[in-house]
């Protein structure tokens, strides 16, 4: 990993100040007790994981926010694509979050994040009225002990080679996560799932799995999926899709997309 990408304690102070809060905010009861996320950021660094990106929500120094974990000299995942693991740390001092720890993925070409569900890696949470030492030890040392399992699913997904029929069933599952039918089953709005699957650069045109998960995941995220809405009196409109900025809907989302990734392989290989 390029020193450029690790963030400085001065880069950090900015973006997320509420990583170096000192005391929960003022409202929360005496039971509360602050889990320091200062204190993880020096537990990672102590075990060579160090913040590449950092987002909050709003500016006060207790609310919630959010960072992702880069190994300092991680290997490649796969020789194929230039992936590699990170861990996201989700913390706030406000009570508006429990400090948890998730596995995720970095992809170089699209410089874009992914966040893993997947049955065998666990999420570690911990509340804010224990300030047990040992459990945040143990949360941070079993994340980093399971990010290698993430590798085994970039592999299966890489593995599933894909056609047209597969991909446009696969983005149209992968819609319904930000899109859902109505009750109905009649969609006001008309999303282009075919765009949702277009590459946007050569390394995505082999129809696999993995590729359709980044494609689509990439355009979810960071908006820009056109289609057409149409009102009560049936005048259509052409609608744009705006990036997801929310760090509960981003980490949201990007779960359940790669939980569809996961079940569409299962059904790719039953």
């Amino acid at each position: 990993m390029n020193a450029s990408n690790i963030l400085t304690q001065g880069q950090l102070q900015k973006r997320v100040p509420a990583a170096f809060a000192t005391e929960a905010h003022p409202e929360r009861s005496d039971r509360y007790q602050l889990v320091d996320t200062q204190g993880i950021i020096t537990a990672f660094a102590d075990e060579g994981w160090f913040p590449t990106y950092a987002s909050q929500v709003g500016a006060s120094d207790t609310g919630k926010h959010m960072i992702r974990f880069r190994q300092d000299g991680g290997k490649s995942l796969t020789q194929v694509d230039e992936t590699r693991t990170e861990i996201v740390l989700l913390n706030s001092h406000n009570g508006t979050s429990t400090m948890k720890l998730d596995a995720g993925v970095y992809r170089l070409a699209c410089a874009n994040g992914m966040i893993v569900c997947d049955s065998k890696i666990d999420t570690y949470s911990i509340q804010h009225f224990t300030r047990n030492a040992d459990l945040i030890k143990e949360a941070i040392n079993g994340i980093m002990t399971q990010t290698p399992i993430i590798a085994e699913s970039v592999e299966r997904f890489s593995s599933i080679q894909m056609d047209m029929s597969q991909r446009l069933s696969f983005a149209q599952d992968c819609l319904e996560i930000i899109q859902p039918r109505s009750k109905d089953d009649k969609k006001v709005t008309v999303y282009d799932v075919e765009g949702m699957i277009k590459p946007i650069r050569y390394s995505d045109e082999e129809p696999t799995l993995w590729n359709s998960l980044n494609c689509i995941q990439e355009k979810i995220i960071r908006g820009g999926i056109t289609g057409f809405s149409t009102n009560e009196q049936g005048r259509t409109r052409q609608v744009t899709r705006k990036p997801i900025t929310s760090i509960d809907t981003n980490k949201r989302v990007n779960k359940r997309l790669w939980n569809a990734a996961n079940e569409f392989y299962e059904k790719m290989v039953a």
